[in-house]
Protein backbone atom coordinates (compact mmCIF):
# COMPACT_ATOMS: atom_id res chain seq x y z
CA UNK A 1 0.00 0.00 0.00
CA UNK A 2 1.24 3.33 -1.17
CA UNK A 3 2.53 5.60 1.54
CA UNK A 4 -0.70 8.37 2.45
CA UNK A 5 0.46 11.86 0.94
CA UNK A 6 -0.55 14.37 3.73
CA UNK A 7 -1.07 18.19 3.08
CA UNK A 8 2.05 19.99 3.66
CA UNK A 9 3.06 20.52 7.40
CA UNK A 10 0.99 17.65 8.44
CA UNK A 11 2.04 14.21 10.09
CA UNK A 12 1.81 10.98 8.56
CA UNK A 13 -1.55 9.30 9.30
CA UNK A 14 -1.90 5.58 10.05
CA UNK A 15 -2.69 3.67 6.71
CA UNK A 16 -4.48 0.98 9.26
CA UNK A 17 -6.70 4.00 10.94
CA UNK A 18 -7.18 4.61 7.32
CA UNK A 19 -8.52 1.32 6.35
CA UNK A 20 -10.52 0.73 9.47
CA UNK A 21 -12.37 3.75 8.97
CA UNK A 22 -13.13 3.19 5.30
CA UNK A 23 -14.26 -0.44 6.36
CA UNK A 24 -16.90 0.98 8.86
CA UNK A 25 -17.63 3.46 6.54
CA UNK A 26 -18.38 1.23 3.54
CA UNK A 27 -20.11 -1.51 6.18
CA UNK A 28 -22.52 0.83 7.38
CA UNK A 29 -23.34 2.13 4.05
CA UNK A 30 -23.97 -1.45 2.38
CA UNK A 31 -25.34 -3.36 5.19
CA UNK A 32 -28.13 -4.90 6.17
CA UNK A 33 -30.44 -2.21 7.59
CA UNK A 34 -28.20 0.49 5.92
CA UNK A 35 -29.39 3.73 4.59
CA UNK A 36 -29.44 4.33 0.64
CA UNK A 37 -27.79 8.14 1.24
CA UNK A 38 -24.21 8.37 1.62
CA UNK A 39 -23.97 11.08 3.53
CA UNK A 40 -26.34 9.93 6.49
CA UNK A 41 -24.75 6.73 7.46
CA UNK A 42 -25.40 6.03 10.85
CA UNK A 43 -21.93 5.62 12.52
CA UNK A 44 -20.81 6.65 16.40
CA UNK A 45 -19.94 10.28 16.69
CA UNK A 46 -16.17 9.45 17.44
CA UNK A 47 -16.03 7.62 14.11
CA UNK A 48 -16.91 10.20 12.49
CA UNK A 49 -14.90 12.65 14.29
CA UNK A 50 -11.99 10.12 13.13
CA UNK A 51 -13.46 10.49 9.63
CA UNK A 52 -13.47 14.06 9.19
CA UNK A 53 -10.05 14.43 10.96
CA UNK A 54 -8.54 11.95 8.49
CA UNK A 55 -10.13 13.53 5.59
CA UNK A 56 -8.90 17.09 6.64
CA UNK A 57 -5.23 15.62 6.85
CA UNK A 58 -4.76 13.27 3.66
CA UNK A 59 -5.45 14.39 -0.04
CA UNK A 60 -8.11 14.00 -0.98
CA UNK A 61 -7.00 12.61 -4.19
CA UNK A 62 -5.55 9.54 -2.38
CA UNK A 63 -8.71 8.93 -0.59
CA UNK A 64 -10.27 8.62 -3.55
CA UNK A 65 -8.09 5.79 -5.18
CA UNK A 66 -7.75 3.92 -1.63
CA UNK A 67 -10.68 4.59 0.44
CA UNK A 68 -13.27 4.97 -1.92
CA UNK A 69 -16.26 5.04 0.77
CA UNK A 70 -14.72 7.89 2.52
CA UNK A 71 -13.77 9.79 0.07
CA UNK A 72 -17.33 9.80 -1.60
CA UNK A 73 -18.80 10.38 1.79
CA UNK A 74 -16.36 13.33 2.47
CA UNK A 75 -17.59 15.20 -0.98
CA UNK A 76 -21.55 14.47 -0.22
CA UNK A 77 -21.36 15.28 3.62
CA UNK A 78 -21.14 18.47 3.75
CA UNK A 79 -23.52 19.18 0.79
CA UNK A 80 -26.29 17.34 2.96
CA UNK A 81 -25.39 19.83 6.38
CA UNK A 82 -24.37 22.90 4.64
CA UNK A 83 -25.95 23.15 1.16
CA UNK A 84 -27.95 26.73 0.67
CA UNK A 85 -27.32 27.41 4.16
CA UNK A 86 -25.37 30.17 3.53
CA UNK A 87 -24.31 29.90 -0.04
CA UNK A 88 -25.33 26.99 -3.06
CA UNK A 89 -21.61 27.36 -3.93
CA UNK A 90 -21.18 23.31 -3.61
CA UNK A 91 -17.39 23.90 -4.02
CA UNK A 92 -16.80 25.95 -1.23
CA UNK A 93 -18.73 23.37 0.88
CA UNK A 94 -16.18 20.32 -0.22
CA UNK A 95 -13.21 23.08 0.24
CA UNK A 96 -14.05 24.35 3.28
CA UNK A 97 -14.68 20.47 4.80
CA UNK A 98 -11.81 18.94 3.42
CA UNK A 99 -9.60 21.76 3.29
CA UNK A 100 -8.53 21.68 -0.23
CA UNK A 101 -8.83 24.82 -2.67
CA UNK A 102 -11.61 23.43 -5.41
CA UNK A 103 -11.73 27.15 -6.83
CA UNK A 104 -10.04 26.72 -10.04
CA UNK A 105 -11.18 24.74 -13.00
CA UNK A 106 -8.60 22.39 -13.00
CA UNK A 107 -9.33 21.28 -9.46
CA UNK A 108 -12.99 21.30 -9.93
CA UNK A 109 -12.50 18.81 -13.00
CA UNK A 110 -9.88 16.95 -11.06
CA UNK A 111 -12.72 16.02 -7.92
CA UNK A 112 -15.51 15.65 -10.81
CA UNK A 113 -13.62 12.90 -12.33
CA UNK A 114 -11.82 11.13 -9.12
CA UNK A 115 -15.81 11.50 -7.67
CA UNK A 116 -16.89 9.58 -10.53
CA UNK A 117 -14.23 7.13 -10.38
CA UNK A 118 -14.86 6.13 -6.35
CA UNK A 119 -18.75 6.61 -6.86
CA UNK A 120 -18.24 3.79 -9.80
CA UNK A 121 -16.09 2.10 -7.25
CA UNK A 122 -18.64 1.63 -4.95
CA UNK A 123 -21.77 1.24 -6.52
CA UNK A 124 -22.85 4.15 -7.06
CA UNK A 125 -24.42 5.39 -10.13
CA UNK A 126 -23.47 8.49 -12.17
CA UNK A 127 -23.81 9.93 -15.50
CA UNK A 128 -20.83 11.13 -17.61
CA UNK A 129 -19.23 9.54 -21.02
CA UNK A 130 -15.93 10.65 -18.89
CA UNK A 131 -14.56 9.05 -16.04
Amino acid sequence: MPFLQLKKGLKIVNPDLRSDIEEAFSAAWTGHFSTPLIADIDLPAALIEAATSLVRKARLKILFAHSPTLAVWAVLYPLSRSYGATTSDVYLHISKFVGENCSDVASRDALKSDFRRAARKIGLPVHELRP
